[in-house]
């Protein structure tokens, strides 16, 4: 999993609660904010607009709350508008701008899924919105998770922090399940996931079926979230990445990068730089977030200049 890293921005921020209003029914964004006020102790405006720590700090509130308080305060945000419309999270959350989208995607500042590092996400100008002919200006090639589900949270189905950008198959797999590893958490850190590879056979560069690949999860709350999405079995189809990787290391060397880099000053600026050209991906954390299996092509890098775990 990719942290992902909050930074406010006030300009962004309210350029995202004005998408989000655009042209909604005012009757019941009062009743929403009368319903925010009266349960969360919070306008709308500013349930919309929580930080991390504060969405994670009221859904502590509202988690000490009675399972009957919570299952009333659900009802009356799950009724407004129509009945069948459920205006939270089929009107402002379900037909939200693509302007909108965007500033999600934009806020969380990864091009790739920030749960499983696997696939890319991307947004792009829509066709003919440069000329007017269409409505929504942006295509979208993610899917947004409610970190806190929408059916158990319906209060937060707009709130920014609460929406992240991920790929179509961690959002499904994920469905309404609780994850306590909050990518908007400040506390966590690139290697709170770490991957292994163990050796059975001195033939694995040849017979992928002598590496198996570990992950090394160094908290409970990672270990949780990770076995929601599979991510160890999805891992274990990259084996032969695993082979290329450890190839490589065993025939140029560990100390190549280096040698490259004061032979050929002129096309490497540094080591990162050599290591992305010859390995195909970023060694540093903050450059995770743009390249799928970036994360997972470090560590097993450095597994193998250490030689890799042999059993």
């Amino acid at each position: 999993m990719i942290p992902l890293h909050y930074e406010q921005d006030k300009d962004r921020e309210e350029a995202y609660l004005k998408e989000i209003k655009k042209g909604r029914d005012k009757a019941y964004l009062k009743d929403i904010d009368d319903k925010c006020i009266r349960y969360l102790g919070l306008p709308f405006d500013t349930v919309v607009l929580l930080p991390p720590d504060g969405l994670m700090n009221i859904q502590k509130e509202y988690g000490r709350k009675s399972e009957k308080e919570r299952e009333t305060i659900r009802k009356e945000f799950r009724s407004i508008g129509k009945t069948e419309n459920q205006y939270m999270e089929h009107i402002l959350y379900g037909t939200m701008p693509s302007a909108a989208r965007k500033i999600i995607f934009d806020t969380a500042k990864v091009k790739t899924c920030p749960y499983c590092n696997r696939n890319f996400i991307q947004m792009v100008e829509a066709k003919g919105a440069e000329e007017g002919e269409q409505e929504e200006k942006y295509k979208s090639f993610f899917e947004l998770d409610h970190f806190l589900d929408k059916d158990t949270y319906p209060m937060f189905s707009v709130s920014l922090y609460n929406l992240i950008p991920v790929c179509p198959s961690c959002n499904r797999v994920k469905s309404t399940q609780k994850f306590e590893y909050y990518p908007y958490d400040s506390a966590n850190g690139s290697d709170d996931l770490r991957f292994h590879y163990v050796i059975m056979g001195e033939d694995f560069l040849k017979d992928e079926s002598l590496i198996k690949i570990e992950l090394e999860k160094r908290s409970p709350e990672m270990t949780r979230s990770i076995d929601g999405l599979y991510l160890e079995k999805l891992y274990e189809g990259h084996k032969d990445l695993v082979q290329e990787i450890a190839g490589k290391v065993r025939f140029f060397g560990d100390d190549y990068l280096k040698s490259v880099c004061s032979q050929f000053p002129d096309l490497f600026r540094d080591v990162e730089e050599a290591y992305r050209i010859l390995y195909g991906n970023y060694y540093e954390a903050a450059d995770f977030p743009k390249r799928p299996l970036s994360k997972f092509t470090r560590d097993i890098y450095e597994d193998s200049v250490e030689g890799g775990a042999i059993r």
